[in-house]
């Protein structure tokens, strides 16, 4: 039902132990500065919320993400970042310019990190977003693959050539990523910083 959240997995509420491993939900303050996608342009203090998944074994780490399903409208924190019931998620698979990030085509410089982020806006606008939980990043934190209806956001980031496939991880979004290069989409229509190595240099998360 539009306009309510549900977190689909009872562990998540008390970050009981199941088996060898464990999911919890950690919240910390944060800085946010919200222009351009939220309003009133103002710089606050929030808290960020995030699901983490802990485990002796990568493949309890696996067990324990694949559990996990939150659905419900979506805050957009970044091209490949999105808040579901105050919850964090990252999209599984992909790397997306970040929200700072600055780009070059055709000799010009141009904001490619807000509109990789103006693009999942787009995409989730006043739709219920579905996440399925599939792996934990280095720090734990979750990644999911994210559906608005039935499409998948992280292959349309992709196909729009606003992010990059993190074939680590999965393969799922190689191909797109392979046809957004060649037709020259988003960021393959020019010469960027990969999302990982901008973050780097910026001081970014990993």
């Amino acid at each position: 039902m539009r306009g309510t959240g549900i977190l689909f997995f009872t562990l998540l509420l008390t970050g009981s132990a199941w088996g060898d491993g464990t999911v919890r939900i950690r919240e910390t303050p944060q800085v946010s500065q919200p222009p351009p996608f939220s309003s009133g342009g103002r710089t606050v203090i929030v808290p960020r919320t995030r699901i983490t998944i802990d485990g002796n074994t990568r493949k309890a780490r696996r067990r324990l993400a694949r559990a996990v399903r939150i659905s419900g409208p979506a805050r957009i924190l970044g091209g490949d970042r999105l808040r579901i019931e105050g919850r964090e998620i990252r999209l599984y698979g992909i790397d997306a310019a970040e929200p700072g990030q600055i780009c070059r085509a055709e000799g010009v410089k141009y904001p490619c990190g807000a509109m990789a982020t103006a693009r999942l806006v787009e995409l989730t606008l006043g739709r219920e977003i579905r996440c399925e939980g599939r792996d934990r990043a280095r720090d734990g934190e979750l990644l999911a693959v994210c559906f608005a209806d039935k499409a998948d956001l992280g292959a349309r980031l992709m196909a729009a050539g606003w992010a990059m496939a993190l074939r680590r991880e999965t393969t799922r979004y190689a191909a797109a990523e392979d046809r957004a290069r060649k037709n020259k989409k988003g960021l393959w229509r020019g010469t960027f910083v990969r999302p990982w190595i901008w973050r780097i240099k910026h001081g970014g998360g990993g």
